[in-house]
């Protein structure tokens, strides 16, 4: 009797697993698979300076989450959404935060930098780059950004003042940028100093370097855009 009850049970266990299963359609499995169907993943995790706990966001870097050695069940601490309520911005997510103390986060949409306390869900704005700035650095100490504007290098301070670094006329002499594009590991043109007070960056001179064309599709119509493009030498 014991026999066929396990054995009932075990069809009627099979049958709701099988119930269980969904069909995907080819959209779903190839479109999806690296987000509805995605595992749960902790990402950017984070050490809190001078505790043994951290944070870590979901996968989609909109929701950050608490945990310690001691506690490792997580605990919510922030949404993006609350993030933009306490500071009146408009970031998308958690993406490339960083500690400036204990408490208070360092978050950036890339042009405007903020300060948010994770403890009393309050912040403000920092500092702000301007639309057409790239590559930009923040130094934690001085609260300064360091950014290039086409082939030039200039610096914002805390009270919002710019300074430009360099004033290269010559198209072909590139300041504060990644050397190579980004070939051999290196992926900054900027380094500030341990304290702030000083600022190396590469400087390239790009003359013998012939320009490559692309085209640029986010327009319409496209348009050509030439980009210096180092290829390998020929001998």
């Amino acid at each position: 009797m014991k026999k066929y009850f396990g054995l009932t049970l075990f069809v009627i266990l099979g049958f709701s697993a099988i119930a269980q299963k969904k069909q995907l359609s080819l959209s779903d499995a190839v479109l999806q698979q690296n987000r509805a169907f995605r595992d749960e993943q902790c990402n950017a995790i984070t050490w809190i300076p001078g505790t043994d706990s951290y944070v870590y966001t979901s996968n989609n870097y909109q929701t950050m989450y608490q945990a310690s050695v001691k506690k490792t069940e997580p605990e919510q601490v922030l949404t993006i959404q609350e993030a933009n309520t306490a500071l009146g911005s408009q970031l998308y997510n958690f993406y490339g935060f960083s500690f400036r103390n204990t408490n208070e986060i360092l978050l950036t949409d890339g042009n405007n930098y903020y300060s948010l306390n994770l403890k009393t869900k309050t912040g403000s704005k920092l500092v702000s780059v301007v639309e057409a700035g790239a590559n930009a650095e923040y130094e934690m100490v001085s609260g300064s950004v360091a950014y290039t504007i086409e082939n030039n290098l200039w610096i914002v301070n805390s009270k919002g003042e710019k300074i430009a670094v360099t004033s290269n006329a010559d198209k072909n002499i590139v300041s504060g940028q990644t050397y190579a594009r980004s070939e051999f590991g290196i992926t900054d043109g900027i380094f500030w100093s341990g304290k702030g007070t000083y600022l190396a960056f590469y400087q390239k001179d790009e003359t013998e370097v012939k320009s490559y064309p692309l085209v640029d599709i986010t327009k319409t119509p496209a348009e050509l855009m030439n980009i210096k493009y180092p290829m390998a030498a020929r001998f």
